[in-house]
């Protein structure tokens, strides 16, 4: 019998993961019900989708009969209708961020701890074939023990969204909460330690740049460090230039050599510590992803089916991953506090 899927939120994000289940795991999985209250993102979804049943709400599709609940609604009601699913004896696959607070955070894990059922964050991130081959470097050694962590993200304005939600704190928590929550978490899988603490600077420069008016911070500095000593840096830019090139670098410094990622071109570059002058580094080509740029979102939902299948945790379980949200979350306060910030380590 097929895995019965409801999608809450149905716009560009859940149209996508309808998508990958009906061209990839069609024969495991099928979407059945679908809520979403702006009615062109229906329409759009009906056309992908066109045997769901439409619901008037989101308490009335997680209680109809399914067995997971994919959740896509703005970020602020991420951890409403994930605690609610649960309480419905529903499987939850939940896009990132977990939450836009620490304490919704924190009750969505401890109603995951409370239940038997999966809670998997769409972190498709970490399925890349980019975040697989680090990891594998790491288990190597090439790097030796970890020292240093970094991300640099100089990219183009967020995409359009139903009623620019994306661009207003209030229901995205935050550009760094709703975007590098992501970038954090695959620092911290690289760490190998929780976030401890984070100092930040940033502001909202939108509108002396492009003219736009915006309620997020769309630039910052961040600097944090981790409970095994390493620590890691964060630079974030949302109006810069949309060009050809990468805007995403991301990179590891060990004290056996550095290594330094190139997500647009797919390559990963490794200098071990004892190399000669001039040497241009050890290049190895990634394997493209073949779902438009999103890297390792059809595997997430193969491992989202798989831990449903056999009742195990996925890598991306929310009690694995929730302190890259955790650590966007005080970093963002960090900026408005004008200090450093300590990162609730449990929930």
């Amino acid at each position: 019998m097929k895995t019965r899927l409801g999608y809450i939120g149905v716009g560009a994000m859940g149209r996508s993961h309808m998508g990958v289940i009906r061209t990839h795991f069609a024969g495991e999985a099928e979407g059945v019900a679908l809520f979403d209250p702006h009615e062109p993102s229906r329409a759009a979804a009906l056309e992908l989708l066109p045997g769901a049943k439409v619901y008037s709400s989101a308490e009335a599709l997680i209680e109809s009969e399914l067995d997971a609940v994919v959740i896509s609604s703005p970020n602020c009601t991420h951890a409403e209708y994930a605690v609610a699913a649960l309480a419905a004896g529903r499987h939850v696959f939940v896009e990132k961020p977990v939450a836009t607070t620490a304490e919704d955070c924190c009750r969505l894990v401890r109603a995951a701890d409370r239940s038997r059922h999966i809670v998997f964050i769409g972190h498709e991130m970490a399925y890349s074939p980019f975040c697989k081959k680090t990891e594998e470097l790491l288990r190597q050694g090439v790097l030796g023990a970890v020292q240093m962590v970094w991300c640099k993200e100089f990219r183009p304005p967020f995409l359009q969204k139903v009623d620019q939600w994306i661009i207003d704190e209030r229901f995205s928590g935050g550009a760094m909460v709703d975007k590098n929550c992501h970038h954090f978490d695959v620092m911290n899988r690289w760490a190998g330690s929780r976030p401890k603490r984070v100092a930040a600077f940033g502001s909202r420069r939108f509108n002396k740049v492009l003219g736009v008016a915006t309620e997020v911070i769309d630039n910052a500095s961040v600097s944090f460090e981790y409970e095994n000593g390493v620590v890691g840096t964060l630079q974030l830019c949302m109006f810069g230039p949309d060009r050809d090139e990468d805007c995403l670098e991301m990179g590891i410094i060990g004290d056996k050599g550095l290594m330094q990622t190139q997500l647009g071109q797919s390559t990963i570059t490794v200098w071990p510590r004892d190399c000669h002058k001039g040497f241009s580094g050890d290049v190895i080509e990634l394997q493209a992803d073949p779902c438009g740029g999103h890297a390792g979102f059809i595997q997430e939902h193969q491992a989202f089916l798989a831990a449903m299948r056999n009742g195990t945790r996925a890598p991306s379980d929310v009690r694995e991953c929730v302190y890259g949200t955790l650590l966007a979350i005080a970093a963002e306060q960090a900026i408005k506090q004008g200090g450093v910030v300590e990162v609730p380590w449990e929930c």
